[in-house]
């Protein structure tokens, strides 16, 4: 008798554990309206993946839309991105352009272009309107490895952010799109980038070039890691730019430029009181 009880207490906890799951997942989901967008150009080797990766992500979401930025391709990467595209008919629009290199030289200049051109087509199509989630993300090799199951993790979290972005599990490499309260300098202008990449130059942290994911959220001044998470609303009228106007008068073109990101997440500390930003230790995408 005792062992039949026992039996009936486990079935009916595995009903209410079950029921509790998937009211949770219907909470999660009927709040995820997400664009999702990135640049791209001759990443065919990696597109196979990191397009997957991004269909896994739509998963997440009540409704989605992706927007990709392609310009000046030698391989395969805009046959593949036209193919996906007609994948998701109505869902996915891919732009694309020639000759960027001549009119954008310098590689942040052009990115921030790019970028910017994507929020056009954001904006004018008012997608900011019916979507709360802004993800974007890069399409070469540092996204093939995404546990997309840490953005399912962070938007059902209880923390509260404006800005998330990526970690990576051996080294933590996006040094240049790194600001913090502690350094908030270009770090190609002493030469942090190259030479002396130690995560305590940028946190009181003993952890020399990797963050632990069990550590809790990183609260920063800018931060991207080839992937990040944007509240939408986080976002309005704010741009990129590459360029670093502390060195206007210096010729070499290291100087004359700065991370896109960087003036971005300036923006939406300045003009939309986003300064809840955060690098999220367990959100893995290398």
């Amino acid at each position: 008798m005792i062992k039949y009880i026992f039996l009936l207490f486990i079935i009916i906890l595995c009903v209410i554990l079950n029921n509790f799951n998937n009211k949770l997942f219907e909470k999660y989901s009927n709040n995820v309206n997400m664009v999702i967008c990135g640049c791209a150009r001759d990443n065919g080797k990696y597109l196979p993946i990191t397009l997957n990766k991004i269909e896994e992500i739509t998963q997440l979401c009540n409704d989605y839309y992706i927007i990709i930025y392609e310009n000046d391709s030698k391989d395969n990467t805009l046959e593949l991105l036209k193919e996906f595209e007609k994948k998701h008919k109505n869902k996915c629009h891919i732009i694309t352009e020639t000759n960027i290199n001549k009119k954008y030289p310098i590689r942040t200049h052009r990115l921030a272009y790019a970028r910017n051109t994507i929020l056009d087509y954001l904006h004018n199509n008012k997608l900011d309107k019916t979507h709360n989630y802004y993800l974007n993300m890069d399409l070469d090799d540092v996204n093939v490895n995404l546990d997309v199951n840490s953005i399912k993790r962070v938007l059902n979290s209880d923390l509260n952010w404006d800005v998330v972005s990526a970690n990576q599990k051996k080294k933590y490499y996006d040094y240049w799109a790194l600001r913090t309260e502690k350094y908030n300098k270009n770090c190609w202008n002493n030469g942090l980038c190259i030479r002396n990449q130690y995560l305590y130059n940028w946190f009181d942290t003993k952890n020399k070039k990797t963050i632990d994911s069990n550590e809790p959220p990183l609260k920063v001044l800018s931060a991207f890691g080839g992937l990040a998470i944007y509240k939408m609303d986080k976002i309005k009228n704010c741009r990129y730019n590459g360029v670093d106007n502390n060195n206007n008068n210096i010729n070499d073109w290291q100087f004359k430029q700065d991370c896109e990101h960087v003036r971005f997440h300036k923006e939406i500390r300045e003009k939309n009181a986003g300064d809840k930003q955060y690098i999220i230790p367990y959100l893995l995408n290398n």
